[in-house]
Order: structure tokens, then C-alpha cells, then sequence
């Protein structure tokens, strides 16, 4: 791997990353796209402690590359299991969750780290403030349950039309100790206690990171976050077909988009025409379906 260097300080104190082992062939494009893209003081990905020594032979070094242990305890990781009995794809979705809110905790009040999705590759230069304020990305997402569980835990309504899953999320250290505090502070519990007893695991998908950060720090903080429409694309595959071809696409990309998602579940074109295309009536009955299978 390339060995990158940093030449001056940033506002991004760190870059928080996740992956797995089948995300690996997208992370080694993706890790040397961030390094040139998205400055930081520091870069760190976390993964399965199965996968660390992969990891560390497939990262830039300027990387640190750390076991997910780290950041969750096992009792915590035994409860999720448990909650998720029936689904293993969803207890990995959860964990991940809760592990970059885990990595969040870490930081001091003067810190920003940015949250970047793994599977997700810059195309250009992209920065997170600008004017005294700091930028977000934002989707066209809407899932009912992720406000349910904001409102049961902050009482917080949604109070904005789109969606703050956008594949990364910029993080103050002021703002997330407020977030740690009102938890603490109302619950007199662990965070992670207290949010699993609050998702509704009966859902597809009861939570969402990006969702519950990114309306507490809106309702709280919102004078100082701007929103930026500039676009982006979650369906890479659909896109061109594989992160494979990235550097074929690479220059028409990134005309259009300032960065693009290889996610794994979108392997044919029936998912993007799902998500794009799909008339309403339809999406809500495969939902039902999938609530009674599930």
C-alpha cells in the first residue's frame, strides 16, 4: 500500500471508518480515496478482531487498524445477539452502529471526527466547514421507526424533510459530550443499554446512527450546521456494475458526484430501480412481506 503523509493540522482530528472482510475489495480503493480527498490529523478503521490482521496488510499505514473489541464490550455484544436472534446480517448492522457512536465517546470537547462510510469512495476534494459552519450531506430517506426511537429516547420530532444518512457524518466534541450528557443525565444508564432497550428489533430496522446524531445535533446545535446539496451516489454497483471498474469511471464520476457507494446489497439493478423507481404501493407491501417473514 501507498504510504501517504500529513503536512499540516485540519480541522478533522479523525476519520472513523468500519469494515469487514467481504467489504475489503471497495476498501482498499476506498482508504487510498480518503487519504487523498478528506484531510484529517488522523485516520482509524476498526474491524472484527477476525479481520485485523487482513486489514493491516490491505491499509495505507498512515491508518491505525484496530479490533472493534476495543470499542464494545462483550455483554454488550451478547445482548445484541440476543435481540437478533433471527438475523445475523442485522446484528452486524447494529454493532457497527454502536461502535462509531462507542468511538465517538472518545473524543475531547475541542475534536471533530468525521464518520465515513467504508464502502464509500470521494471522488474530489471534499471539506466539512465552511463559512462558521459545519456541512452535511444529506438523502431522501424516511424510515418511520428511526424517528420513533429519537423520539422515545430525546423527545425530538423530525423537524427537516431529508435525511442525514449520507454515508458520513461530521462529529463536534462539543455537540456529541451533549449527546453522552442528556443520555446520562435522563436515563441515569448506559447509552448502549438504554438504546437497546428502545429499538423496536421487530422492525427491518429499528435504528440508524447517522438519523439519531444528526437530529440531536440539529435541534440543538442547528446554528451552526449548514446542509450542502451537492450530490452523491449510494448505488455504485447499478452504477457501473462493480468497484472494479472505479478507475475506468473514476473522471465521469466524479463530474457528477463527490463521492459513490458500493454497498453490498445493492447487487442488481432491481434494487436500484427498488429505491429510485418503485411506485410507493409496492415498496409498502414488500415491507408487510418482509415483516411477516421476519
Amino acid at each position: 500500500m501507498k504510504n501517504f503523509i500529513i503536512k499540516k493540522k485540519t480541522l478533522i482530528q479523525n476519520i472513523i471508518c468500519l469494515c469487514t472482510a467481504k467489504e475489503i475489495n471497495v476498501w482498499k480503493i476506498s482508504a487510498e480515496q480518503i487519504l487523498k480527498n478528506i484531510e484529517s490529523n488522523k485516520y482509524t478503521l476498526i474491524v472484527p478482531n477476525t479481520d485485523l490482521s487482513l486489514f493491516k496488510k490491505n491499509t495505507p499505514k498512515i491508518f491505525r487498524v484496530y479490533s472493534e473489541d476495543k470499542y464494545i464490550t462483550k455483554p454488550i455484544k451478547n445482548l445484541l445477539k440476543k435481540k437478533c436472534i433471527n438475523s445475523k446480517t442485522k446484528f452486524t448492522w447494529y454493532l457497527q452502529q454502536f461502535i462509531k457512536i462507542s468511538a465517538l465517546k472518545k473524543m475531547s470537547i475541542k475534536d471533530t471526527y468525521l464518520i465515513w462510510d467504508s464502502d464509500t469512495i470521494p471522488l474530489k476534494k471534499i471539506i466539512f466547514f465552511k463559512k462558521n459552519k459545519f456541512l452535511f450531506y444529506k438523502s431522501h430517506e424516511n424510515h418511520k421507526p428511526y424517528f420513533d426511537f429519537i423520539e422515545r429516547i430525546f423527545k425530538i420530532k423530525k423537524k427537516i424533510k431529508f435525511s442525514f444518512i449520507a454515508q458520513c457524518l461530521v462529529c463536534k466534541g462539543e455537540w456529541v459530550k451533549d449527546f453522552f450528557r442528556y443520555i446520562k443525565n435522563t436515563y441515569k444508564k448506559d447509552w448502549q443499554k438504554v438504546f437497546i432497550n428502545n429499538i423496536n428489533f421487530k422492525e427491518i430496522n429499528g435504528f440508524s446512527e447517522y438519523e439519531t446524531l444528526g437530529n440531536f445535533f440539529y435541534a440543538n446545535f442547528s446554528k451552526k450546521i449548514k446542509f450542502i446539496s451537492n450530490k452523491w451516489c449510494r448505488y455504485g454497483n447499478s452504477e457501473i456494475r462493480s468497484v472494479n471498474n472505479f478507475f475506468l469511471y473514476k473522471d465521469k464520476l466524479a463530474k457528477n458526484y463527490d463521492f459513490i457507494a458500493f454497498e453490498n446489497s445493492d447487487n442488481t439493478l432491481l434494487y436500484h430501480y427498488y429505491y429510485n423507481y418503485c411506485p410507493k404501493f409496492i415498496k409498502l407491501t414488500f415491507r408487510k412481506i418482509k415483516k411477516l417473514i421476519n
